[in-house]
C-alpha cells in the first residue's frame, strides 16, 4: 500500500440556521464517504469544501474538491456499484463500493445524489435531501 500525505485545506461554510429530521447515522455515513472520497483525490495542497444550502424544504450538501480529474464517460457511471474511474485505477485504493452506497442511502432517505467535475479544476459530490425525513424506510 503506498501513502501519500498531502497538505489539502478543508473548509465548511455551516451558517445553516436550520435542523434536518432525518436519520443521522444514514446522514453521517454519506457525509464520510464524500469527504473520504474529496480526500483521497485530491490534489497535493489542494483544497477540499463542505457547503451546505439552504432549499425551500430541502437541503443540499455539496463537498467539491480540487484537482479532480473524472472523465464524462466515468461520471456517467460513477454511482455504480463496483465501477472505479480511470483515474481511480492509477493508484487510490478502494473497491468501488462507496458511492454506490451513498446513493442508495440517499435515495432511501428520500433525496437525490449528483456528481459534476470541471477536469483538472474541481470535482463535486452532493445530495439534496428533504428537512424532514420523507423516506421508505423505519428507524
Amino acid at each position: 500500500m503506498k501513502i501519500v500525505q498531502k497538505e489539502a485545506t478543508i473548509s465548511i461554510d455551516s451558517r445553516v440556521d436550520m435542523t434536518i429530521k432525518q436519520n443521522e447515522e444514514k446522514l453521517r455515513q454519506v457525509l464520510l464517504i464524500l469527504l473520504d472520497n474529496a480526500i483521497k483525490y485530491v490534489d497535493y495542497k489542494g483544497l477540499i469544501s463542505v457547503v451546505i444550502i439552504p432549499l425551500e424544504g430541502h437541503v443540499m450538501i455539496k463537498v467539491t474538491n480540487s484537482g479532480a480529474e473524472i472523465s464524462s464517460e466515468d461520471l456517467s457511471r460513477i454511482f455504480e456499484r463496483f465501477y472505479r474511474g480511470t483515474k481511480a485505477k492509477k493508484g487510490n485504493e478502494g473497491h468501488g463500493l462507496g458511492l454506490a452506497i451513498a446513493k442508495e442511502i440517499v435515495q432511501l432517505l428520500g433525496g437525490q445524489i449528483f456528481a459534476e467535475s470541471v477536469v483538472d479544476e474541481i470535482a463535486t459530490f452532493g445530495f439534496v435531501l428533504p428537512i424532514n425525513e420523507q423516506s421508505n424506510h423505519t428507524k
